[in-house]
């Protein structure tokens, strides 16, 4: 009976830390980034220093899975990550984020 309790446990135990230690680095994040930056300007690429200097780097690391975000001036991308993998959440413009505040305070004023 306490060998049926022990080995899933070991192997429930070993998975996490094996989702813990793939658990993506910033530098992975960056690398994502820089490569799909020059996807869509065609072939321009920032090294991830260069990335650093001109924009905003945020990742939250959770115990399997971490989330990162970049923003650079009025843009931002969002990232997933998950056993060695960085997928790519969504694009977003912070002028997009900001309009229909704008527009209730335009309603609420009139």
């Amino acid at each position: 009976m306490l060998k049926r309790i022990i080995r899933p446990g070991i192997v429930i135990i070993i998975g996490i830390i094996l989702m813990a230690v793939s658990n993506p680095s910033e530098q992975k994040f960056l690398e994502k980034v820089s490569s799909e930056y020059g996807a869509v300007h065609g072939g321009a690429s920032f090294s991830t220093a260069d990335l650093l200097q001109m924009g905003e780097s945020r990742r939250q690391s959770y115990l399997i899975f971490s989330t990162y975000e970049y923003e650079f001036g009025t843009i931002g991308v969002r990232y997933f990550g998950f056993l060695f993998s960085v997928f790519h959440m969504e694009s977003y413009r912070k002028e997009d984020s900001l309009a229909p505040q704008e527009e209730e305070i335009i309603a609420s004023a009139n």
